[in-house]
């Protein structure tokens, strides 16, 4: 199975709206306490950004229960779906999220 990567320039969560749009519709109630944990607007961004691209990406990969679970080095993995990896990154202005 190929490895796909997906970004997003998080630029544009800088309009308040979109950022509140984008953190209301993140699934998982961890990753938003995450994003309100961040000093900076720049990395509440990144944070967000990365959420709602591992979403889609698991989506768009047939998961359907989006159940996250953390290893022991508290990096996130699907528990219902052991064959379904990702591993989410960002820095500068860039979210990714690649997994397979």
């Amino acid at each position: 199975m190929a490895l796909k990567c997906f970004y997003y320039d998080v630029t544009q969560l800088a309009d308040r709206e979109l950022f509140a749009k984008g953190l209301s519709g993140l699934f998982w109630s961890k990753r938003a306490e995450r994003v309100s944990r961040y000093r900076f607007d720049k990395d509440k961004r990144l944070c967000l950004g990365a959420g709602l691209l591992a979403q889609d990406m698991l989506r768009a990969a047939g998961a359907d229960d989006l159940t996250i679970a953390y290893d022991q080095y508290g990096n996130p993995y699907l528990s219902n779906y052991p064959h379904i990896h990702f591993n989410i990154s960002h820095d500068g202005k860039y979210s990714c999220v690649c997994g397979r």
